[in-house]
């Protein structure tokens, strides 16, 4: 049996302590199922600037290294300017945030589940344009940051994004901002209606109105494609469509396989170390990296069944507990879900 590589940063705040939670998740299913998986741990990051965690050249390179050996990346939480750097500098230039609902969370839901059920969304935004890649300035008396795209940084966004539509349900929404980001709003609208083809339904909507549409009714949407900040914003409004921002998960994707596979939620620097942090974002992250860049589907699906087991029987971390839930630590919730993934049929 040949083995599969997966490379992985603890990342900070939480982060160590959600990795190490997910590394026994996938200990669990290799243990099930006897796939063969090694583990590559990266360096700790430890190189800093005024904003936080930084990219020096040297970790730039470690991360090649792994790309080059066609390795995916499991990655916790960073903050600072890390992550926008780390896909500036290694050429991962769209970034996938999946948004769907469990059942088995409407008792923890923000918003009424009549409204949830069945919502299906993925989140296509960019990574290499636009205002979180501009250069930014401060002195005495003012601050300046520039947004700029090209034309190619926008095709790549609307190509991945025609491309998860074609395999989803065909529709896809193109979030901008025509009034108050006039050039860069027609720039994505035109490269929008010149490559998506005619089986694709192509719809417009202006980010505040999306804000407000994929909280009243998230069913509307299939595939949203959108520039960074915007999608930043909206991806963090559909969280409350999960119930909690530790149920998001996303991964950031560049040319030749290149996948970092990390949570849709920060570091959260003030839960570092109390064990209540809600590991299941690191865990769905993990199982989509199984699943898309090894090819391991029955792997990926063993954690997510028994994730939502446990879910199911209403154990929780407390930011997705009700009162009559089981509250749980993030190492108790750990070890009932490898507990499921060993009492696992076949």
């Amino acid at each position: 049996m040949s083995t599969a590589t997966i490379a992985v940063v603890d990342g900070e705040g939480i982060g160590p302590s959600i990795i190490a939670a997910a590394l026994e998740v996938l200990a669990a299913t290799v243990e099930k199922t006897g796939t063969s998986i090694e583990v590559q741990r990266l360096p700790e990051l430890t190189d800093r600037d005024e904003f936080g965690l930084v990219v020096s050249d040297s970790t730039a390179g470690k991360y090649q290294d792994v790309f080059d050996a066609g390795t995916p990346v499991l990655h916790g939480p960073a903050g600072g300017r890390f992550v926008y750097e780390l896909r500036d500098k290694l050429g991962l230039s769209v970034k996938h945030t999946p948004i769907v609902p469990w059942a088995e969370l409407n008792n923890a839901a923000i918003v009424d589940s009549r409204r949830t059920a069945g919502a299906d969304i993925l989140i296509v935004r960019d990574n290499a344009g636009g205002l979180y890649q501009g250069d930014f300035a401060r002195d005495a008396d003012s601050a300046t940051h520039s947004a700029t795209y090209t034309v190619a940084q926008v095709e790549a966004v609307v190509t991945s994004a025609i491309d998860a539509a074609a395999s989803r349900d065909g529709r896809l929404t193109v979030v901008t901002k025509p009034g108050g980001v006039p050039t860069i709003s027609r720039l994505w609208r035109e490269t929008a209606e010149r490559l998506v083809p005619s089986t694709i339904e192509l719809d417009f909507l202006e980010i505040d109105n999306a804000c407000f549409q994929v909280l009243a009714d998230p069913k509307r949407f299939d595939v949203i494609a959108t520039p960074n900040m915007f999608g930043d914003v909206l991806g963090d409004t559909a969280t409350v469509l999960l119930g909690s921002r530790g149920m998001a998960y996303s991964a950031n994707f560049g040319a030749n396989g290149r996948a970092v596979y990390q949570t849709a939620h920060g570091a959260a620097h003030d839960l570092a170390g109390k064990d209540v942090a809600n590991p299941v974002a690191q865990f769905l992250s993990l199982a989509w990296l199984l699943r898309e860049s090894l090819g391991l589907a029955a792997e990926s699906d063993i954690i997510v069944a028994a994730v939502r087991r446990e879910l199911g029987r209403n154990v929780r971390t407390p930011d997705i507990a009700d009162e009559d839930s089981m509250v749980v630590g993030t190492k108790r919730f750990t070890e009932r879900v490898c507990e499921e993934i060993r009492a696992t049929n076949g």
